[in-house]
């Protein structure tokens, strides 16, 4: 029969034990905490050349080829919702189907090289739905700009 001061114990013991386990060994919580802060120490280097790349503008081959996928995409989304089984697909695979999801910075980067200006401003950060034959029509343009350009 257990009693309190036997389960008090064993919880005790349990406690002496390191708090984090791997299979080669022990590892405590603070060797891990101190591995993680030298990770984020060596990586800021590699962070400050990523991020600007990452962030930058697209070109408008890099545009048009953006717009032409996942305004097919969308499109072909919407396609699918006109029968069942496309329906069932669109269920496993697409979260809204007939709108291709954008980033608001290359919205932006659209507006910029179309002159175009909306009632509402976009922010670089959200992303926003745009409906397939918007976001075909946005390829069209950019084909054109590409064609002239060359």
């Amino acid at each position: 029969m257990n009693t309190g001061l036997e389960d008090l114990l064993a919880i005790q013991k349990l406690q002496l034990l390191p708090a984090l386990r791997n299979v080669d060994g022990t590892v405590s919580v603070q060797e891990l905490d101190n591995r993680w802060h030298k990770l984020v120490e060596d990586n800021k280097d590699l962070r400050a050349r990523i991020e600007p790349l990452a962030f930058s503008g697209m070109t408008i081959k890099e545009l048009h080829l953006f717009f032409s996928r996942f305004g097919l995409f969308a499109l072909q989304s919407w396609n699918n919702e006109q029968t069942v089984f496309g329906r069932i697909k669109n269920r496993l695979t697409v979260r809204f189907p007939g709108y291709a999801q954008v980033p608001g910075r290359v919205l932006l980067q659209v507006q910029k090289l179309s002159d175009l200006s909306s009632g509402e401003d976009k922010v670089p950060s959200t992303t926003y739905l745009l409906r397939a034959d918007v976001a075909l029509e946005i390829r069209d343009e950019l084909k054109l700009q590409l064609e002239s350009a060359e």
